[in-house]
């Protein structure tokens, strides 16, 4: 009977489009959370000065007035994220919609308890869950500031040093839910 439901489940037009919102879902906070971030054009603009005063001295150099370290002005850069408003109205349009999708989302009346929780199970969506791990990835020494696979390539490991972490983001879906 679990797998009857199941197969319903694959053929509700009305699940079909919970699911293809939950997608969208999740790519919005995926944006949400990881908004892109741009420059200003005025930011932009100081950085591509200070770029062609720190160009390598074997490269042509344009003629740029010296300017006392005194003169120079504090540097504030002010990053931009582009329509986050309009995709977070957005966002909370998504979740509306799908509470009514689910509100509709009801077995047949005269269906028996068991019959009432295949159909429920059969219609749970999935959800994708991010875990960040951080591995290391290389030991700096303190002798020499050299980057050793192991404490144990160094000279002089007794002399320590620190160690560099790189994050490892894995994905995986589940049927569990903040809320149970």
């Amino acid at each position: 009977m679990a797998q009857q439901a199941c197969a319903q489940a694959r053929h509700d037009p009305l699940f079909g489009k919970m699911l293809a919102l939950q997608q969208e879902l999740a790519q919005m906070e995926e944006a949400l959370t990881l908004p892109p971030v741009q420059m200003s054009a005025q930011d932009q603009a100081l950085v591509a000065r200070y770029k062609s005063l720190l160009q390598p001295v074997n490269k042509p150099k344009t003629a740029t007035p010296r300017v006392q370290k005194a003169a120079l002005p504090k540097i504030q850069l002010t990053l931009v994220q582009p329509d986050q408003v309009d995709l977070e109205a957005a966002y909370l349009e998504k979740v509306a919609q799908m509470r009514k999708l689910m509100e509709q989302l009801a077995p047949p009346p005269d269906a028996s308890p068991q019959m009432q929780r295949n159909y429920y199970s059969a219609r749970k969506l999935p959800v994708t869950r991010k875990t960040v791990t951080k591995v290391p990835s290389y030991w700096v020494c303190n002798l020499c500031s050299a980057r050793h696979r192991q404490p144990s390539e160094c000279a002089q490991p007794e002399l320590g040093g620190t160690w560099f972490y790189e994050d490892i983001i894995t994905s995986h879906q589940e049927f569990a839910y903040e809320d149970e």
